[in-house]
């Protein structure tokens, strides 16, 4: 056998491994076009100049031009109840953000107070904006909506809030993707508007892998959110041998990105690594 040939016979041997990967995490068809958008999704919105949880106009248009077809953005409402993109404005928030703390003026927070705040200089939107600028403009862009932890009865706010500003339009709403935390969250949320799409934050403290599978099934939420610092091979090829796409958050590393990706990871959340430059599983 010549050199040639045992070339030849290695690549046609790797060629059939990845086609069984693949074929080995066939997903169901109620897994969110979300997944099928890229092996990347920009992190709040994007990062930018370095810096990331901006969920700010500049990030998103430079995210947009990069090519970036997938986005989470945080979700809050204002206390006269209007849906805006921030991780809130507590002094905690602020320090991780960049907007600059005042504690009397934020003891009630408007929409228009919020958008007269920048986030290290940067500007600030509300959802309305995110809809009418974004959402309609990029008709193939994919939006994950992660809404801050609410409790149940605050999320049902929220997504009235959500619901407002996008005119309940069926076009725009089904190109969300609503990450819910706990069963009491997606029950509160879907009474208020059944979303097309769904996804479980999973967190090993609150439910098994098992018990979270089980959830998924049941309530037919097609993906699950896994944090990149303790997610496995095994619990993510868990995941897809039961037909549940996985979003791996956050990292800027690529070799920890491809990482997730060949354990079978659908979409890595980050803040700078560009589209095309990682190899996924075909969905």
């Amino acid at each position: 056998m010549n050199l040639k040939t045992i070339i030849r016979h290695f690549r046609n041997k790797r060629k059939e491994s990845e086609s069984k990967r693949e074929s080995d995490f066939c997903l169901l068809s109620s897994v969110p076009d979300f997944f099928k958008a890229g092996e990347v999704l920009a992190h709040a919105g994007g990062g930018y100049q370095g810096y990331s949880y901006l969920n700010c106009k500049e990030g998103l248009e430079e995210a947009i031009a990069n090519g970036y077809k997938a986005f989470e953005v945080d979700v809050t409402i204002t206390d006269d109840g209007y849906a805006v993109l921030s991780h809130g404005w507590s002094e905690k928030m602020c320090g991780r953000t960049g907007m600059e703390y005042k504690p009397e003026e934020f003891k009630e927070m408007t929409r228009d107070k919020f958008l007269a705040q920048t986030v290290r200089g940067y500007t600030t939107m509300d959802f309305e904006t995110l809809v009418e600028d974004y959402i309609k403009k990029y008709p193939d862009t994919y939006w994950e909506l992660d809404l801050q932890k609410h409790a149940p009865k605050d999320a049902k706010a929220l997504i009235e809030a959500v619901l407002k500003a996008a005119g309940r339009d069926e076009a725009v709403l089904d190109r969300l993707l609503i990450q819910v935390f706990s069963p009491e969250m997606h029950k509160a949320i879907h009474e208020v508007y059944p979303f097309k799409n769904y996804m479980c934050f999973y967190k090993k403290e609150n439910m098994s892998v098992k018990e979270a599978i089980s959830f998924c099934k049941e309530k037919n939420i097609g993906a699950v959110a896994l944090n990149r610092k303790f997610a496995t091979k095994e619990m993510i090829v868990d995941f897809r041998k039961n037909q549940i796409a996985v979003l791996a958050f956050t990292t800027d590393k690529k070799e920890k990105a491809q990482e997730l990706l060949d354990w079978g990871a659908s979409i890595i959340c980050t803040n700078k690594i560009l589209p095309g430059t990682l190899k996924g599983l075909s969905l």
